[in-house]
Order: structure tokens, then C-alpha cells, then sequence
């Protein structure tokens, strides 16, 4: 048996394995999301309601409109700056959480991670899908949703 000189010589070849993040920092990243995105529209909402409109020949129901449109758009700009600069979103970033390929538990690329947020939105505006999702995360083993699955992804502690 031989000795090894050098305890780095004896880590060099272990592979480092994520730990994954906490069921509690998953869920709280996806409701700072929520919130920031329900935030926007409310002030938004609320900053053209003021600017009044009865007199520029828009009704209330098109500032609304033109409220959520403008709402989203900063919404998704602010998450698109986050998933490029970061590779996570506002919510994973704030937790110190982070999405990694699932076989190489590399970072996952901004379209396969762009993918797996579209994923989300649809599951989540569907209902049902978004239920059994979050019914995943709470009974497995790995804490992987039904997006996680599919765009074969793990959420793993960035520290």
C-alpha cells in the first residue's frame, strides 16, 4: 500500500458532489419571485392610475392592460439580467441557491435555464402541473420538480 505524501494529492481525485438546497430556500426562492413579480404589477398598476387617463381617452381597463404588460416586461428583464450575469434567478440569488446540469452538475446553459423558467411560468398558470411539482420536491429524494426532470436539472446550495 503506498503512502500518500500530500493530503491535496489525496482530494485530487475525489469528485465534488453539490449539496442540495434546502426544501425551505427552494420554495422561499419561487415566493421572493412571486412577490417581486405580483409588486411590480401593483405599483405599476398604481403609478398609471395616478397618471390618470379619463382625460388622455384611455380607459381604466387599458391602463391596467398597459400596467401588467409593462410589468412583466420589466419582470422578465430583471430576471433575463440575473440568469446571464448569474445563471439564477432574483429569488436563487438573494438564497445562495443555483441550478446545475443533473449528469455533469455543471451550470446549466441560459437557454436550458431560460427553458426551465418558461416551464415554470406554464406549470404555474396551469395550476395542476405546478402542484405536482411542488408535490416533488416535497416527497423526493433529490427535492427535483417536474421542470427539474425535464430539462434534466438539480438546485444545489451556492455557497
Amino acid at each position: 500500500m503506498q503512502q500518500i505524501e500530500n493530503q491535496q494529492d489525496a482530494t485530487f481525485g475525489e469528485i465534488h458532489q453539490p449539496v442540495l438546497a434546502s426544501r425551505l430556500r427552494r420554495f422561499a426562492a419561487a415566493l421572493i419571485n412571486i412577490v417581486m413579480f405580483n409588486a411590480l404589477l401593483i405599483i405599476l398598476g398604481f403609478i398609471l392610475g395616478l397618471s390618470g387617463s379619463n382625460e388622455n381617452g384611455i380607459d381604466e381597463d387599458g391602463i391596467a392592460s398597459i400596467a401588467a404588460l409593462f410589468g412583466i416586461a420589466v419582470y422578465v428583464a430583471i430576471q433575463l439580467y440575473f440568469m446571464a450575469k448569474h445563471q439564477q434567478t432574483l429569488g436563487k440569488y438573494w438564497l445562495k441557491v443555483k441550478l446545475v446540469n443533473y449528469k455533469t452538475r455543471q451550470p446549466l446553459s441560459f437557454g436550458r435555464y431560460l427553458g426551465r423558467e418558461v416551464l415554470d411560468m406554464i406549470f404555474g398558470a396551469l395550476g395542476l402541473p405546478m402542484l405536482i411539482s411542488y408535490g416533488m420536491i416535497l416527497f423526493s429524494k433529490e427535492r427535483r420538480s417536474l421542470s427539474d426532470l425535464i430539462v434534466s436539472s438539480l438546485l444545489v446550495s451556492a455557497k
